[in-house]
Parts: structure tokens; C-alpha cells; sequence
């Protein structure tokens, strides 16, 4: 009964983020007349705003809205790009967010783009030794190894774990530091719209939370099988 009730808790703290998230920006994605940028206007009224030279904006899938610090580029989903919501200019105040920390070589944002390249590598050649585990362990039979295939596994699942980790203060920076006080300063939002913008970035907030409990578990359940 405890490991069922644990279980669905469990299910509840990693899902229902994403659920809420997808809740608070469906809500405040309605247009608005007092709402007069769209996702792409705004992202490119901010970059010109705080002179980012070399960054665009493109469109991207929905729900894929990033800033790709490689090509310089805010992306925006296309439920948002052509969109005059509040959703959408608080989306593209986020992301031109990350830019700016790119302009301004942020130490959380250049060592996370450094773990991703590793992760990639090391999650290939985890995955590479656990498929090979098999066949490495009827040939050899050698404890010495079925340790370093371990070991090569474990470094995936790890190096996941601390890209979410480390991005979490990303994230917090880009939208309570930077996005929030660049609607607030520059009077885009009024107060009753500001709380609402926080609202949505708190939820989505949320969902980089349960992306980290996420892959803690999975580093969990690697390490007792």
C-alpha cells in the first residue's frame, strides 16, 4: 500500500508540472488588444532594445520555444511567433532573457552549453556498453569488465543529471532576474499583468524542477538494478 501510494506521488510531482504549465500559458494565450506584440515583434524589439548584434529570431515547433547560444538565435513556437498574447511576449521576454546572458558571457549558461556537448558523448557511449553488456559479459565473464560497462553507464545517467541540475539556476535567472524586470521596467506590463507573467514563469519553472527529479530517479533505479 506505502509503495503504491509512494508511486503515485511520485507520478504526481514529475507529471502534474508539466500538466499545471500547459494550463497557466493555454490561459493567458488568449489575444488581448492591450497585448500589441507578437512572440517574433517583441523578441525582436527586446534584441534591438539591449543591442544583441548577431542574434534573430526564427520559429520554431511549439512548445520548443530556446535560445540556441551556438547560432545566436531565439526561437519562438509557432503557437506563439505570430501570436499578440501575454503568453507569447513572456515567452519571448525569457528566451531574449538567455540571450542576454549569452551577451553577457554567464558563467551558469556557458558551463551548461559545455555539460550538454559531454552528456551527448557520454549518454552514446553508455547506452553503446549497456547494449554491449550482453555479449561483453558471456565472452569475458570478467567482473573487471562488467565494472567498466558500469561505470561507462553510470556516466550518462550522471552527466544528465547535473545538466538539469545546473540548469535550473539558469532558468531562475533568465525569467525572475532578467525577463520579469525587463516587463516591469520598461512598463510593457502593468501590475495585474505582471502577476500574471510571473505566474507563468513560475510554472514553468516548475517543469525544469520535475525534469531534475526525473533524472534523479532514473540515476536511482540504474544504480539498484
Amino acid at each position: 500500500m506505502i509503495y503504491v501510494l509512494g508511486s503515485i506521488i511520485l507520478i504526481i510531482v514529475i507529471v502534474g508540472p508539466g500538466l499545471w504549465a500547459q494550463h497557466v500559458l493555454s490561459r493567458y494565450s488568449k489575444e488581448t488588444p492591450a497585448i500589441t506584440y507578437t512572440g517574433q515583434q517583441f523578441a525582436q524589439r527586446l534584441i534591438e532594445q539591449f543591442q544583441l548584434k548577431g542574434v534573430k529570431v526564427e520559429k520554431t515547433k511549439a512548445g520548443t520555444d530556446h535560445y540556441d547560444p551556438i547560432s545566436k538565435c531565439v526561437r519562438i513556437g509557432d503557437n506563439y511567433y505570430d501570436q499578440p498574447s501575454l503568453t507569447a511576449i513572456t515567452v519571448a521576454a525569457h528566451e531574449v532573457g538567455h540571450a542576454i546572458q549569452d551577451y553577457t558571457a554567464h558563467t551558469g549558461l556557458r558551463s551548461r552549453l559545455k555539460l550538454v556537448k559531454f552528456a551527448q558523448f557520454a549518454g552514446q557511449l553508455g547506452n553503446g556498453a549497456l547494449i554491449a553488456a550482453p555479449i561483453l559479459g558471456v565472452v569475458s565473464k570478467s567482473p573487471t569488465v562488467a565494472f567498466v560497462i558500469f561505470g561507462f553507464a553510470f556516466l550518462g545517467f550522471f552527466t544528465m543529471v547535473l545538466v538539469h541540475l545546473i540548469t535550473l539556476p539558469v532558468e531562475y535567472d533568465a525569467s525572475f532576474n532578467r525577463a520579469l524586470p525587463i516587463l516591469k521596467d520598461a512598463g510593457y506590463l502593468n501590475e495585474q499583468e505582471l502577476s500574471k507573467a510571473r505566474r507563468i514563469l513560475k510554472a514553468c519553472a516548475l517543469t525544469y524542477v520535475a525534469q531534475s527529479l526525473q533524472s534523479l530517479l532514473q540515476l536511482h533505479r540504474f544504480i539498484r538494478r
